[in-house]
């Protein structure tokens, strides 16, 4: 097991690394909030009575008329303080948006990321196992239709067979029904606050309505895993010290579970963070889809609007995220492999 220093040591190294992916996020959603079109205060002032007075007005308010050096110093001084700017679309601070609407996020993200562990490693490993048999064939044909079939396009799918067609789902539109009352929030997590408030009925809704979007996100996600798993899986059981094993009449389960799949595991390993990272931030569509209140809607009907801040901070928020990720990776690559500790 790591020990504490080294496990300290890992996570200065890996906050130091941070503070310059972090800036550049911020730069990246800065420079790219200023070049696309739409003028937020053209949308603030819509109306009847708005003029280019009142526009130029709203924008001298915003200190959209300074210099792009200036808006940025700013931004970034406000970053410092802790100030994430403020929507204009919900009138409170991005901040506090992003922290209100991050565990429906999370809690879709998390049930769809199962889905791909348990669906990615059976089917490589099914694959790995038999290679030229059925399996392996289902296993390529998944990867393939996974690949090139887009998450909307598998959503859209599977609502018209699981929703429109024979009515085992409820209806798509968000996390809960509207007739219900939703449990008391005590972390956020629909699944966990119904089961805390005794709600059996209401975890039933709750999971009826996270299973859809869970599960396309989870269909367009596994190939990339199921693919590594088998190629990792075959290396490993194609390898002298695996061949020796079955020669000495080691049980095929005891070789599989207890060394083919352990010394398969670094890539796997890698290839679970990038799956991670990637539905973090490609969870727009699938959200806006099932109108999901997370994260990702918000920043879309924040950038429809020219809303500048909450693209921003959702942006930032992604990066931290997929910091965070990548230095649970490293930890598990030294718990997995204590050979790669140096390394770090």
């Amino acid at each position: 097991m790591l020990t504490v220093l080294p496990v300290l040591t890992v996570l200065l190294r890996r906050a130091l690394q941070a503070v310059p992916v972090l800036l550049g996020a911020a730069l990246f959603t800065f420079v790219l909030t200023r070049v696309l079109p739409g003028d937020p205060a053209a949308f603030l002032a819509s109306g009847p009575g708005a003029g280019p007075e009142a526009i130029e007005a709203i924008r001298h308010q915003l200190g959209l008329d300074r210099p792009l050096h200036e808006q940025l110093g700013r931004y970034l001084l406000d970053l410092a303080r802790g100030d994430w700017g403020q929507s204009f679309i919900t009138g409170q601070p991005v901040l506090s948006d992003l922290m209100l609407r991050l565990p429906a996020s999370l809690e879709l993200t998390l049930l769809a990321f199962g889905l791909t562990l348990l669906l990615g490693l059976a089917l490589g490993t099914a694959a790995a196992l038999g290679p030229g048999t059925w399996r392996d064939h289902l296993c390529r044909a998944c990867c393939s239709v996974g690949s090139c079939l887009p998450a909307f396009v598998g959503g859209l799918c599977l609502i018209q067979l699981f929703y429109v067609q024979l009515g085992w789902v409820p209806e798509p539109i968000g996390r809960f029904d509207m007739v219900l009352v939703p449990p008391p929030p005590y972390t956020g997590f629909l699944l966990i606050d119904t089961l805390l408030a005794g709600d059996l009925t209401g975890w039933r809704v709750a999971a009826g309505h996270l299973l859809l979007p869970a599960l396309a996100m989870a269909l367009f996600s596994l190939a990339p895993l199921a693919r590594v798993t088998r190629a990792s899986l075959l290396t490993v059981l194609g390898s002298e010290p695996l061949r020796t094993a079955t020669a000495l009449g080691l049980p095929r389960r005891q070789i599989v579970l207890h060394y083919a799949l352990h010394n398969a595991l670094l890539p796997i390993i890698t290839t679970l963070g990038l799956v991670f990272s990637y539905m973090l931030g490609a969870n727009v569509v699938v959200e806006k889809l099932f109108a999901w209140p997370g994260i990702g809607s918000y920043a879309l009907d924040a950038l429809m609007a020219s809303d500048h801040a909450p693209v921003q901070g959702f942006v930032l928020l992604v990066a931290a995220l997929f910091v965070a990720v990548n230095l649970g990776i490293d930890l598990l690559y030294g718990v997995v492999d204590p050979r790669t500790r140096h390394l770090r």
